[in-house]
């Protein structure tokens, strides 16, 4: 600890209050303060503890010396442009550990001073999301272990299936005329329970190439496809009346195809749900959060849902509304949160019953 103590006192500003040292060692994460250049003047007590590269070893270097080198070079770029800017930063980045591991951070930077003719200081802090990609990392195998135990089942189903179909279908073809009431309406549930099994099989086999299909990931421009999707789905139901507004310049990083779905499937579901409305109308838009996240989302004026069971709307074969009352297999949204999940991004949703529901998805945007 003394030791720790030392390069506090030998790191910071002279300058600065003893006060400012107590405050930064007691923040629970990793802190540095450095220079416009990127060179340490200062790290708090949680970074010489956790990080492989110690206050006293910095000796006036520039901080991405702790970094993964593979991400050096983004991480000094984003640095600069803010320096440039006078405006926050916030990356993702990996820092070399005490045990000579990489642990994965959000890392945020702020400006403070500069206003006094004294240069200004960076803040950096360092908050450990090593853990959190962990489970990421772990949820996003559980999905492509789910999709591919899903094929292999839905293969498996489809001999028998197919025999139940087509042997009932020749039974109505050929006999049908000389069933009775209640044994021809027995057939004709045997036909929509297997059709409908077989709606799902298919459901089951999209999620399996969505969670496991390759990405190609670049700049989407979301704008653009939102309106190529609405195009598509419009030209299905030429005599609806359905409005849409996208809000221009929407881009985020990911795979084209994939995010395809995911449009695909809000906007096929904004439309579905606004049914009964008299004029139909969508909102697709985007609001943009500190750091280099942004949180897009589809709005419509139909049924919505109770807020209740918001959570299971993502879940697959979870619907909240009958079949009768809007068709479809619970498959969808499933696709969507896949989707977005190995994008490293989530998903939500709010609404209420007869007002209409808003679904939300976060995405990078650099």
């Amino acid at each position: 600890m003394d030791q720790h103590k030392h390069e506090m006192d030998t790191q910071f500003p002279a300058d600065s209050p003893a006060s400012h040292r107590s405050v930064l060692d007691c923040v629970p994460h990793p802190v540095l303060l450095a220079d416009a250049e990127g060179a340490v003047t200062f790290a708090n007590r949680i970074w010489s503890e956790k990080i492989g590269i110690g206050a006293g070893e910095f000796k006036g270097d520039n901080w991405t010396k702790a970094l993964h080198p593979e991400d050096v070079e983004r991480v000094a770029a984003a640095w600069r442009n803010a320096v440039e800017r006078k405006d926050d930063v916030e990356i993702e980045l990996r820092l070399l550990q005490r045990d000579g591991g990489y642990g994965n951070y959000t890392t945020h930077a702020r400006m403070t001073g500069g206003d006094t003719g004294n240069p200004p200081v960076w803040v950096v802090v360092c908050s450990d999301v090593t853990d959190a990609r962990r489970n990421d990392a772990a949820l996003r195998l559980a999905d492509q272990e789910l999709a591919a135990y899903s094929s292999t089942l839905s293969h498996d189903l489809r001999a028998p299936l197919r025999s139940i179909l087509g042997f009932g279908e020749r039974l109505q073809l050929e006999s049908g005329d000389r069933l009775e009431g209640r044994s021809r309406d027995y057939l004709q549930r045997i036909l929509a329970g297997a059709a409908r099994m077989n709606e799902l099989i298919n459901g089951l086999v999209t999620l399996s190439k969505v969670a496991r299909a390759d990405m190609v990931t670049g700049e989407v421009n979301l704008s653009n496809l939102s309106r190529q999707v609405f195009d598509e789905l419009r030209q299905k139901e030429p005599g609806r009346v359905a409005e849409i507004v996208i809000q221009d310049g929407m881009t985020a990083i990911g795979d084209a195809n994939l995010l395809r779905v995911v449009m695909a499937n809000l906007i096929g579901n904004a439309l579905k749900f606004s049914v009964a409305q008299g004029a139909c109308r969508i909102e697709v838009g985007e609001s943009a959060e500190p750091g280099n996240m942004s949180m897009f989302y589809v709005r419509d004026n139909g049924a919505g849902f109770d807020p209740l069971y918001a959570g299971k709307l993502f879940g697959i074969f979870q619907r909240l509304h009958s079949n009768k009352e809007f068709p479809g297999t619970g498959v969808g949204l499933a696709a969507v949160k896949s989707v977005i999940h190995r994008h490293g991004g989530r998903v939500s949703a709010e609404g209420a019953i007869g007002q209409g529901a808003k679904l939300c998805f976060w995405l990078r945007r650099t």
